[in-house]
């Protein structure tokens, strides 16, 4: 019941594109929470917050698309008078730089983090770049004491990996507990480790999320077969094209003795053999099985956070996530993923999106209404 609900919200989400997100503030309050907070206490309500660590969130270079204190405050700053020392080509430039500070949370005092910043003069505020901003936001959220939020699961996550595709599930949600709880700590800690410097590929971070949240995965199984494992081949009714194929990890003859696996976007791997053809529920379908001692690796998705994502976010096989979701639903659970970002997404297509959404609802197909303009 929970993952056909949560489908059907992430299909929302992106359909609607939802973007929680203010450029020119980039906080998080803790009563923009209050609506999975109350009212009562029953349900779980469950939060993932996917932070967006892209170049234009910091101060890097001197160009517009990395520099987020000039991009903000045209009318008070230049490239000349606050500058990220290097110009658009990386090349060191003489400018004035701009200026930084350590922020010490006042709970953990061992964690801190760098505050970048700009000053005009004869002016006392701080004029700071966006990723400072993201996470003083989020330094205020886990900082509340308002007892509501105690028992809100808040999970953490970023986009881009270094691999400027993907997005990563980072601390598992767990409830978040009093002002000096452990989870409040490692959520922290990650908040403060992040750094400017990436892509947008804000669609893989809401497939990364809903996968997370659904308990599914956005990669590739990869198999080692001792067994006699089936591959299924489906194929349209209508033109008899081929879709994807899924796995039965071990077989006797043409019967599946454990359970069909997800779906593979991928041609049928060689080496197997093709035993018959059949038609079900729609779908022409092939069957094809492979000899015993055989191994086949099936890659992962280009895309897939799922490698890069912490291993307590997973199943003991760390073959799908493991879903923070209450197994029984009630009627207030609440579920919500928050993208904190800045700005347009980039470095994907709507044919990637799709893809890795499809494997996130563990779908043979995902696609969006972009008739209003809307992409990846």
């Amino acid at each position: 019941m929970k993952r056909t609900y949560l489908s059907h919200l992430l299909k929302a989400m992106m359909s609607s594109g939802i973007l929680f997100t203010a450029p020119s503030l980039l906080q998080v309050q803790a009563s923009d929470l209050q609506i999975y907070a109350g009212p009562g206490t029953a349900g779980q309500k469950t939060l993932i917050m996917m932070l967006d660590r892209s170049g234009s969130m910091g101060v890097i270079r001197d160009n517009a698309a990395n520099h987020s204190i000039v991009a903000d405050y045209p009318d008070l700053f230049t490239y000349q008078t606050c500058s990220s020392g290097l110009d658009e080509n990386g090349n060191s430039v003489n400018r004035t730089k701009f200026s930084t500070e350590t922020k010490t949370d006042l709970i953990f005092p061992d964690i801190s983090y760098k505050r970048i910043y700009c000053k005009k003069n004869g002016n006392p505020k701080l004029y700071s770049d966006r990723m400072t901003r993201l996470k003083d936001g989020m330094f205020d959220l886990l900082n509340s004491t308002d007892p509501k939020l105690e028992k809100v699961y808040i999970g953490l996550g970023y986009y881009s990996a270094e691999d400027d595709v993907s997005g990563v599930i980072k601390v598992p949600a767990k409830e978040l507990g009093a002002i000096n709880s452990n989870h409040r700590k490692d959520l922290k800690k990650a908040i403060a480790a992040l750094s400017a410097g990436s892509s947008t590929p804000t669609s893989h971070a809401y497939a990364e999320a809903a996968a997370y949240l659904l308990g599914t995965t956005t990669t590739n199984p990869v198999y080692n077969f001792v067994n006699k494992p089936l591959i299924e081949a489906w194929y349209s009714a209508s033109n008899n094209s081929y879709t994807a194929y899924r796995l039965c990890d071990k077989a006797e003859g043409e019967t599946c003795l454990s359970s069909w696996g997800a779906f593979v976007y991928q041609p049928v791997p060689a080496g197997y053999t093709y035993l018959k053809a059949y038609s079900e529920g729609g779908w022409n379908k092939r069957l094809y099985q492979k000899n015993q001692g055989t191994s086949d690796i099936i890659s992962a998705a280009t895309d897939s956070g799922f490698a890069k994502s912490i291993s307590t976010s997973k199943n003991a096989g760390q073959t799908v996530y493991n879903s923070p979701l209450p197994t029984t639903a009630a009627t207030c659970d609440g579920q919500g993923v928050y993208i904190l970002s800045d700005g347009q997404p980039n470095n994907t297509n709507d044919a990637r999106s799709n893809a890795i959404m499809a494997k996130a609802l563990n779908q043979t197909s995902f696609s969006c209404d972009v008739s209003n303009g809307l992409t990846n």
